[in-house]
Formats: C-alpha cells, sequence, structure tokens
C-alpha cells in the first residue's frame, strides 16, 4: 500500500479552534452569543460524529465509526480520538490514522483504519477478520518482525490497527544506507520461517505444488486464442510445477511499501490481506517482479536468492520464483484484457511478458 503524506482533502475537515469554547461541561462549536456575550452553540462531540454519520460514504468517516469502536471495545472510554488523517491507499483499501489520547498506559497512541474502497459485504468482513486473527497471532508469536497487532480490531470490513514506526523500504539498491536484497531476505526468510502451528485456519494449500496448481486453475480462461507468449508462458508453468513440499505462511504482498524499517527496532511488516499458506517463491517474484534487472542491479535475482539461502531452512530455486513471476504476469495480462480499473494496457504488460520469457529460456 502506497503512504504518502500530504495535505489531502481525504483527511477529515479541520476544526478552527478559534470556533470551540470550553464551558467547564464540554466543549461546544460557537453557534453565536447572546446579548450578554455568553457563547452557546453545540456539543463539539455530538457535532463531529453526526457529521461523520451524515457523510458515510466519506473514508474518513468509516474510519472514524471504527476507530472509535475499537476505542470502546479496547475499554478506554474517556480516550480522545484526534482527528483523522488519510495515510495512503493501495488498490483495495485506504489508510487513515488518528491520535488516541488516554491515561490508560500501555495503550498505542496512534490508531490507524484500513477502509476498503468498495462496499462492506460478508466476504470482504471475512476477510479482514482472518487478518485480524493473524496478526494478533504474529504478535504472539513472531520474533524476528514486527507486525501491527496489538489492537488487531475488525468494524464491519475494516480493520483497526496500532501504527508501527518506519518508513517503507526503497528496493532500489544504493537508495538506502542499508542493502535492501539484505534486509527483504531477512525479513522474506523469517516470515517463511514461521510455524504454521495453529494456522490450519489460514486461507492456502497445503503443498507447494498445490499452490502452483491453483495459479494454473486460474488462470484457465487464457488457454484459448492469446497471443503466442500467451500460450508459451502457459505450457511453461504447466511443465514447471513447484515441488510437493509443505506449504509455508506467506505474506503474499510483500513490496517495499509494505516494510517498514527503524533503525533501532527490528523491521515491521504490514499489510497482510493477502496472506496465506503456500510457496515462499511467491513472495520473492513479487520483489523481483518479474524485470530484467532487479533492485535496479544486473544480478538481481541472484543475490535475493543468494541472502535468503543463507538465512532460510529451505532452499529456494530461480526456476520456482520465475513460475510465479510468470504467473503474475498473465494474471495482469487477464485484468488488461478484462479492462479491470488499474490495468496496465495490454502492449505494457505483452512486452514484459516476451521480456521475462526471454530470460527463462536464456537459463
Amino acid at each position: 500500500m502506497q503512504r504518502k503524506r500530504r495535505g489531502s482533502c481525504q483527511d477529515e475537515p479541520f476544526t478552527d479552534p478559534a470556533d470551540l469554547f470550553d464551558t467547564g461541561h464540554g466543549v461546544i462549536w460557537v453557534a453565536g452569543y447572546t446579548p450578554g456575550g455568553h457563547p452557546f452553540g453545540i456539543d463539539a462531540e455530538e457535532l463531529r460524529y453526526s457529521s461523520a454519520e451524515s457523510e458515510p460514504e466519506k473514508g474518513w468517516a468509516r474510519a472514524l465509526e471504527a476507530i472509535r469502536a475499537a476505542v470502546s471495545h479496547l475499554g478506554l472510554e474517556e480516550a480522545e480520538i484526534g482527528r483523522v488523517r488519510w495515510l495512503g491507499e493501495g488498490l483495495s483499501r485506504r489508510a487513515f490514522a488518528a491520535r488516541v489520547d488516554t491515561l490508560a498506559p500501555g495503550w498505542p497512541r496512534v490508531l490507524v483504519a484500513l477502509v476498503p474502497r468498495g462496499p462492506s459485504d460478508e466476504r470482504g468482513r471475512e476477510s479482514v477478520r482472518a487478518e485480524a486473527r493473524l496478526l494478533r497471532h504474529l504478535t504472539e508469536h513472531a520474533r524476528d518482525y514486527r507486525v501491527p497487532g496489538r489492537v488487531a480490531f475488525t468494524h464491519m470490513a475494516t480493520l483497526v490497527c496500532d501504527h508501527v514506526e518506519g518508513f517503507p523500504v526503497d528496493l532500489r539498491k544504493g537508495r538506502s544506507t542499508f542493502d535492501p536484497i539484505e534486509l527483504v531476505a531477512d525479513v522474506a526468510a523469517a516470515i517463511h520461517r514461521t510455524s504454521l502451528e495453529g494456522l490450519d485456519w489460514l486461507p492456502g494449500s497445503d503443498t507447494l505444488r498445490a499452490h502452483g496448481e491453483e495459479r494454473l486453475r486460474e488462470l484457465d480462461p487464457l488457454t484459448g486464442n492469446e497471443p503466442a507468449e500467451v500460450r508459451a508462458a502457459m505450457a511453461w508453468l504447466s511443465e514447471n510445477l513447484p515441488p510437493p513440499e509443505p506449504s509455508r505462511l506467506i505474506h503474499g504482498d510483500l513490496l517495499g511499501q509494505n516494510l517498514l524499517y527503524h533503525p533501532e527496532r527490528k523491521t515491521a511488516v504490514i499489510d497482510w490481506e493477502y496472506a496465506r499458506r503456500g510457496d515462499p517463491a511467491h513472495d520473492l517474484a513479487i520483489l523481483t517482479g518479474g524485470v530484467k534487472r532487479p533492485f535496479q542491479i544486473a544480478d538481481g535475482m541472484a543475490r535475493l536468492l543468494s541472502a535468503y539461502a543463507v538465512r532460510s531452512d529451505r532452499e529456494v530455486l530461480e526456476v520456482h520464483v520465475r513460475f510465479h513471476e510468470i504467473a503474475l504476469h498473465l494474471s495482469h495480462f487477464q485484468n488488461a484484457m478484462a479492462g479491470k480499473p488499474g490495468a496496465e494496457p495490454v502492449a505494457s504488460v505483452m512486452a514484459r511478458l516476451r521480456n521475462l520469457l526471454r530470460s527463462v529460456n536464456a537459463g
């Protein structure tokens, strides 16, 4: 999920402190003054929440409603919720944050609400409940990376979690004071080492091969009259299925913006929306993206696999990563042909697929 801060029209509307007055019994929004000069008006909190209720389509309003529900669930009745601000957005959700001031010790001072872009249906609610359950589990059991799971509360299809400090990782080599390849290899291996004990409810497949076969089924509509490159890619996938080894926990969207680096703490991993039991090579394929120069260096793939190998308890070969790179590109082709919102032009997808097939065949 992209997280960019700017003055945003998606923030909760600003209330000028000059329009507020503390009566000693509460704060009011001043509507006017009596002949004697005493202010009168509407309770500021009631006005705020009624404004949110009157604009339920606004992301900030849905975020405020969810954060209020989380604060109540946590028993922080005297907590004050600050102004809701937009953090960023991805393909399926928008992120908002608000400061929470409370006298209760040990609670996060900032809560984040991940608001779905579309309507709140049962499938979305089920998905976000699973994500919250996973975050709570990882908060207790993950030792080598941080997750925002101290709160992990769901309201409808919105996930409310604690804010974790750090800044998104720039995966381009030489852009940071640390080696991004070493960092992502370390985090990926740690995630994939996480025990699946207690996670049998998590969606996914039992083996790496079953994950690969699932990808083929998802791509099955492409076995018609598509370009020769698409047919060749499908044939290659069928001939290079992953091995029948047990699945591992995978993140499913291991991009730089979902890894938050902190110089004094372990790297945080956020946005577990697509987490599942599956093939670790899928996470590495997300990182390499099927481009010619992953991390903008000539030997990016080899460097990643080498760094991963010394940290992982299971070997991942280049052919395993290539399988998921090709599957991802074919998914992009599917989306482009279907005209889905945000899909890339077909020509761009095809150009990258040709380059990827050349790399695979050259190897």
